[in-house]
């Protein structure tokens, strides 16, 4: 998997930045300094409070940089594993008020959908000259899986549903299965692990589980630094979908 060509300005290239992705078993993290991309990549499991901070600082010695020049950092809000997408959180907001950096949440199923796209090992990958719908499926517990769906059409990628926490098929995706009968489906893609649930008629068209990468956040978080939409450090916070509150009841 290659590195994005990140596609900013000159002035863009020049804005150190760095992004965070925990949400899943992997850790990813990347490291823009000008031109340069410096980034590391491993499955954890649940050990990433473990990793992730002696991880940061090689990437910052590598890149022979201190945190304190970071000027904005992107991280996976989720959803995705709770505790991952929490670690992101907190490492971006503690950096990023020591750096007095601003903050960028990307959502989770974003980020696997831009992985999937530049990762050419998936049984099916895209191509920037065609438009595709991607349906991104994120386990959350149990049966209930975290399920989107974005289109892609050339370079530019915009969500169509957003993130809902689903224990059965939803109706949107039941119409989905439909037009894919009569009209086929030669336009979906499907991303993630495939809950048992899914319509059988939707199974041809999954392509594969990608790994988050945090080097597919770049581009974007670079632009709203360029925008002026980056946010201060106090709302580097996970997102919730509805009926997947992180408050649990009392016994």
């Amino acid at each position: 998997m290659l590195p994005p060509n990140p596609k900013v300005g000159y002035a863009g290239t020049m804005v150190n930045t760095l992004c965070i992705e925990t949400s899943t078993a992997h850790c990813s993290l990347a490291l823009a300094v000008g031109e340069d991309i410096f980034s590391q990549q491993r499955k954890l499991e649940r050990s990433h409070n473990e990793h992730i901070l002696p991880m940061l600082s090689e990437l910052f010695e590598n890149a022979d940089l201190s945190k304190q020049a970071i000027q904005i950092i992107g991280f996976g809000a989720g959803p995705g594993s709770f505790t991952g997408v929490r670690i992101a959180a907190s490492v971006a907001q503690g950096i990023a008020m020591a750096s007095n950096s601003k903050v960028v949440a990307m959502k989770g199923s974003e980020v696997l959908v831009r992985s999937a796209i530049e990762d050419k090992t998936l049984t099916i990958y895209s191509d920037y000259g065609q438009s595709t719908n991607w349906l991104a499926l994120i386990p959350s517990r149990a049966d209930a899986y975290y399920v989107s769906l974005y289109q892609q059409s050339g370079a530019e990628i915009s969500v169509v549903i957003a993130d809902q926490l689903l224990l059965e098929p939803a109706d949107w995706i039941e119409a989905l299965a439909a037009d894919i009968t009569a009209q086929g489906g030669n336009t979906l893609k499907i991303i993630g692990a495939m809950p048992s649930w899914m319509p059988k008629v939707l199974e041809p068209y999954w392509v594969g589980i990608p790994m988050p990468d945090a080097r597919v956040m770049l581009s974007q978080v670079r632009q709203q630094f360029i925008d002026g939409t980056g946010q201060d450090p106090e709302y580097a916070l996970p997102v919730y979908v509805d009926g997947d509150s992180p408050w649990r009841k009392s016994t």
